[in-house]
C-alpha cells in the first residue's frame, strides 16, 4: 500500500533535517508526538492545500533576493506574547550548517507569474476596527 501525500512529505521533511520520520507520528508516538526524531528540533510537518500567507512569503523571498538577503516573515498577533517566523526549509538547513550567504540567494527560484497580485480590495482596511 502506497503512502499518504502527508506520510511522504513528513519522510521527506525528516531526511532534510538528518533524520528520521516519527512512527505513528502524532498522538500514539511510543518516543517522541514530533513528526520527526530528531534529537534537537520539535517538527510538526503539515501539509494543506493552500496556505493564506504564502503568497506574502514568495513576495518576500523576490525583494531578498534582489538585496542579496535571506527571507524571513515574522506573524504577531495582537495581544500575543510571542512571534513566528516563517524561513525557508532550505535556508534553515542552510543557516545551521554555515552555508554561504551567496549560495542561499542564488538558490532562491521564484517565478513572478506564481505570485498573486495584491490590490487594494484584498487588503484590510487598517482603520476598521476587528474584532478578536
Amino acid at each position: 500500500m502506497t503512502d499518504k501525500a502527508w506520510k511522504k512529505m513528513e519522510r521527506r521533511v525528516a531526511r532534510e533535517v538528518g533524520t528520521e520520520r516519527t512512527p505513528l507520528s502524532g498522538g500514539n508516538g511510543k518516543q517522541t508526538r514530533s513528526d520527526t526524531l530528531h534529537e534537537k528540533y520539535y517538527i510538526e510537518a503539515k501539509q494543506r492545500k493552500k496556505i493564506p500567507f504564502f503568497a506574502e512569503f514568495k513576495r518576500t523571498i523576490m525583494m531578498a533576493k534582489k538585496e542579496g538577503k535571506i527571507p524571513m516573515v515574522i506573524f504577531h498577533q495582537k495581544f500575543a506574547k510571542e512571534n513566528i517566523l516563517m524561513i525557508r526549509l532550505s535556508d534553515f538547513i542552510s543557516l545551521t550548517e554555515d552555508t554561504s550567504l551567496e549560495a542561499l540567494v542564488d538558490n532562491y527560484d521564484v517565478d513572478i507569474q506564481t505570485i498573486p497580485q495584491i490590490n487594494s480590495k484584498s487588503m484590510p482596511d487598517k482603520n476598521k476596527k476587528v474584532k478578536e
